[in-house]
């Protein structure tokens, strides 16, 4: 009984475990997307890509070697604590360890923070700009 039930499934394509079966006949690579589904992907994918780059932010990089920098701190601390106290290291970081995190978590707060609203402002300002956009004859919406 055993081999007669893996010898039935041994005998399936291996199409059949990949979704529901394909739709009035269509072997599209996801056939249980409708029509009306690929032709809104289309045109919202031919819309976005007409338009002009998106501009890069900075910030988003700032807070993010800024986290890097928060992160090689510590373990410089880490590794100060099982060292050697004479170490210049040791002794700078000892000496100013306080300001550095301050000023590292200010930083990381800070770039952050203006990275997400740079990203929402140019969000908002690319929906209004595409909302007053002339329709294009060839793609209705």
């Amino acid at each position: 009984p055993m081999l007669a039930a893996s010898a039935t499934w041994a005998t399936l394509p291996a199409s059949a475990f990949w979704g529901p079966p394909p739709i009035n006949g269509c072997t599209r690579a996801h056939p249980w997307r409708g029509a009306a589904l690929d032709a809104v992907s289309r045109h919202s994918h031919d819309r976005r890509m007409s338009g002009p780059a998106p501009s890069r932010n900075p910030f988003f990089h700032l807070a993010a070697f800024s986290s890097v920098l928060f992160i090689v701190t510590i373990l410089a601390l880490v590794a100060s604590v099982f060292g050697d106290e004479r170490a210049p290291l040791a002794q700078f970081l000892d000496r100013y360890i306080g300001r550095i995190l301050a000023v590292e978590v200010v930083t990381i707060l800070l770039t952050g923070f203006l990275a997400l609203f740079v990203d929402r402002r140019q969000t908002l300002r690319s929906q209004q700009d595409s909302a007053q956009a002339p329709h294009d004859p060839q793609h209705p919406s």
